[in-house]
């Protein structure tokens, strides 16, 4: 409240030398103080009630939500719950997550607001330079799958929990996805973020539109490909949905890899494939069949078939140590792997 505009605007009409005023008795200044304090104080939390339960993308504009930060920035990191995480959705009681404070605001109609919120929060130095603008600030009050996340976190995840609003969630996954990109815009979120705050683990709890190609976490991985390498084996801590997502994206970018569906793991002490991850969870003939529908499986295959085809009418077979024998080579153990 003390860099805000308005407190610097009584201040000054308040004080001794100020211009604008008389000069007062320093008994009535000193009583004038204590009743602009008290009611720059209610003014501070109406401020933060608006930025945090009331703000409404439907009828409130980003230049009346600037108006009210010029005259209290303090609110977006002084008082609690903070503006930025309440915008993002931290604290809807209706999204995924556990959370001790659940506001009225819909996070549907205010997370548009959170790239604004977050620039403010750096243009008035309100949040450690890390956190740009607290997008970064962690709440140990929120959690996801028992994980404490920060709003670009929750962002990435969010969720309506009753599965049956597939149109709100639909709606949701939009509005988040707009946001994340407004904030790749901004320079708010980067591409090395991904990996270090493992956005694509979080995406991969995003709703139960698995096949709609907009969704948060094909976004993501076509941002930045690299941090894909191991999210088919996280994906087999979650439902098949998510496995079939996240093979399918993983298969897309990385073909001749065959989305490291079957490298095994060298740190930890599960050295399992995740195609033997999947196999135990999800079932061989269910994993089969979500394997073989991939794109690049079956070109791969129908290339292994011609090639059986082309050997067996001449006498001289493609050597294993070319390209195209390599991935014939990788293409025949996998189908044996699958039981072809």
């Amino acid at each position: 409240m003390q860099n805000g505009l308005l407190f610097r605007l009584f201040e000054d009409n308040l004080s001794q030398n100020g211009s604008k005023m008389p000069k007062l008795p320093k008994f009535v200044r000193r009583e004038l103080k204590i009743m602009v304090h008290a009611f720059l104080h209610d003014a501070e939390d109406l401020a933060h009630e608006f930025l945090t339960e009331q703000l409404d993308g439907d009828c409130d504009t980003k230049e009346q939500v600037e108006a009210v930060v010029e005259l209290f920035p303090g609110v977006l990191s002084e008082v609690y719950p903070y503006p930025i995480h309440a915008a993002c959705g931290m604290y809807d009681e209706k999204l995924f997550g556990e959370c001790d404070v659940n506001t009225s605001a819909d996070s549907i109609k205010t997370m548009p607001f959170a790239p604004l919120l977050a620039e403010l929060g750096v243009k008035h130095n309100r949040f450690d330079d890390s956190t740009r603008g607290g997008l970064l600030l962690k709440d140990v009050d929120v959690t996801v799958d028992g994980y404490e996340c920060n709003p670009l976190q929750f962002l990435a995840c969010s969720t309506i929990l009753d599965t049956s609003h597939l149109e709100r969630q639909k709606i949701l996954n939009g509005k988040s996805l707009d946001v994340m990109k407004e904030l790749r815009r901004r320079n708010l979120v980067r591409k090395e973020d991904i990996s270090k705050y493992k956005l694509l683990e979080f995406a991969l709890v995003q709703g139960p539109i698995w096949n709609d190609p907009n969704n948060m976490f094909r976004y993501l991985c076509d941002w930045n490909p690299q941090a894909a390498h191991n999210i088919v084996r996280a994906s087999t801590e979650y439902g098949i949905g998510q496995f079939e997502l996240a093979l399918d994206v993983a298969m897309t970018h990385f073909p001749t890899e065959l989305g490291f569906l079957y490298h095994k793991n060298s740190n930890g002490e599960n050295h399992d494939t995740p195609f033997q991850l999947a196999c135990k969870k999800y079932g061989r003939n269910e994993t089969i069949n979500i394997v073989e529908c991939q794109p690049c499986v079956q070109l791969m295959y129908g290339t292994y078939m011609a090639h059986v085809a082309f050997r067996s009418t001449i006498s001289s077979a493609i050597p294993v140590t070319s390209n195209i024998g390599q991935k014939l080579f990788l293409t025949k153990n996998m189908f044996l792997v699958l039981g072809h």
